[in-house]
């Protein structure tokens, strides 16, 4: 090739080269990878708050008029950032324990969902006049979220795990928007499940989700002599058991067990008794803001009174309400949970190793312990240095656990599609052949049992304490 075709073959490449960068410059924006300019942003404006912080509702605001999200516009610009910035890779969906039980609920459909309505919104909003627009143009702005961004009963599908938002390389968070829009339905619209009114009508009437009477709150405690905060108002601890340790038999035990720990460790400790209501977790994750804000001004109001300084609880939801929720509200404590307490006796020499009769046991992690709080030490060193058991970890554990389908008022809901969460989480535990399944978690525990139950076996499901009172008791 001479000259003269080398400097024209030079020329063509070069031009030809210049318009394909200035027409990818051009053409970015509008393809899927528009979202590599949003990715950035999105992770440098991430909530540095803890992990499930939902923004508290003034219900001393005079001007009040609405709760929750209706509307696309009503998510906060952030929210809409996340939309526009999910680059539609999957692992959402991938780890989401509705999805993958065949729920309807996809999580990176609804917030791909999120960023095509604000596209198709955004365009008639900015280029059409108000006086301009058709019909069809104001249905569509007078279109909800519910119906049309998430379908109404993949709105109720959430177990507010985590996990999607947990693997997400683009920082997206997607409870918190389902959150949003339930509490729009139940605060303004009363729509919500059926099972949902009895749950909240019990924690209207009785504090507690069992709707048991409020004045039997203190019955567990007979024949253990545990001291109210009357008795003993200068206790380090105060002991919160929450309605499952107060009220549910099963979970009782646990309490049980944790109370003769913390006797045998010399633990200066009182709870509140009958004085303690709900923490109202359940509640606001259902939706019903209102609800949880009654139940967690009385608490912070008790708590305040008694001079309470430091908490620890067995519920891992308990411990986000207390720890989380309740300093926007003026309820400022130290929280522990039992797990993170019983490691530190373990560790100061207060509580000796013990001999489980268990060999090998398998941990299953609590969505609200490990992805909201991070606590995947503590439970495992109890077990391992306090029980003196070898743990046989499940395929999906720690950050990757599989959640136990309780979660954001799923405990008190029925599961009416697909496979239940509880049997397919079960049904991993049972894989692993270990002596016994156990946990750090109320709701865990019950699901966990009755997921065994379904597949027949025999494998006991126990919390952490429960095994290291009885290793110790050996």
């Amino acid at each position: 090739m001479d000259a003269q075709a080398l400097s024209l073959t030079h020329q063509i490449v070069w031009w030809s080269h210049l318009v394909l960068a200035f027409s990818f410059l051009a053409l970015f924006t509008y393809s899927k990878m528009a979202h590599v300019l949003f990715i950035p942003g999105n992770y440098y404006y991430r909530s540095l708050k803890p992990a499930g912080t939902l923004e508290p509702i003034d219900f001393e605001d005079e001007e009040l008029e609405t709760m929750g999200v209706r509307m696309l516009e009503e998510y906060t610009w952030k929210d809409l950032l996340d939309a526009q910035a999910c680059i539609k890779c999957g692992r959402c969906q991938e780890n989401c324990p509705a999805y993958l039980s065949g729920k309807e609920l996809s999580p990176m459909h609804f917030i791909q969902n999120i960023a095509a309505q604000n596209k198709t919104r955004g365009e008639v909003l900015l280029k059409v006049p108000e006086d301009a627009r058709t019909e069809e143009q104001q249905a569509l702005l007078d279109e909800g979220v519910v119906g049309t961004v998430i379908s109404e009963d993949a709105l109720w599908r959430c177990t507010t795990c985590r996990a999607c938002s947990e693997l997400c390389p683009a920082r997206v968070v997607h409870p918190d928007k389902d959150i949003k829009a339930r509490t729009y339905q139940v605060c303004m619209e009363s729509a919500f499940p059926p099972e949902a009114q009895q749950t909240f009508r019990n924690l209207e009437t009785n504090g507690n989700p069992w709707g048991i009477g409020w004045q039997k709150r203190i019955d567990w405690t007979r024949d253990l002599d545990v001291p109210t905060i009357e008795e003993n108002p200068t206790a380090e601890y105060l002991y919160w058991p929450g309605c499952s340790g107060a009220y549910d038999a099963r979970s009782r035990k646990v309490a049980t067990a944790f109370v003769h720990l913390m006797k045998q460790a010399g633990v200066d400790f009182a709870i509140l008794g009958n004085a303690e209501k709900c923490c109202g977790d359940s509640a606001r994750r259902l939706g019903n803001e209102y609800l949880y804000y009654m139940l967690a001004q009385e608490n912070i109001e008790t708590l305040n009174n008694a001079g309470v300084k430091k908490i620890v609880t067995q519920c891992p939801h308990c411990l986000q309400a207390l720890s989380v929720d309740y300093p926007q509200m003026g309820g400022n404590f130290e929280v522990l949970h039992h797990s993170q307490l019983l490691a530190q006796l373990i560790a100061e020499g207060k509580l000796k190793p013990g001999a489980s009769e268990y060999q090998q046991v398998t941990y299953h992690d609590s969505c609200y312990l490990g992805r909201y709080h991070g606590q995947y030490d503590a439970p495992r060193a109890v077990l391992t240095q306090g029980a003196q058991v070898q743990l046989n970890e499940m395929e999906r554990n720690e950050s990757k656990s599989f959640c136990c389908g309780a979660g954001g008022g799923h405990m008190w809901l029925e599961e009416p599609a697909g496979k239940k969460i509880n049997h397919m989480r079960a049904e991993q535990a049972l894989e692993t052949k270990a002596d016994a399944l156990v946990t750090a978690c109320p709701f865990c525990l019950t699901m966990l049992s009755d997921g065994v139950a379904f597949h027949d076996a025999t494998m006991p499901v126990k919390d952490l304490a429960e095994v290291y009172y009885e290793a110790l008791e050996h």
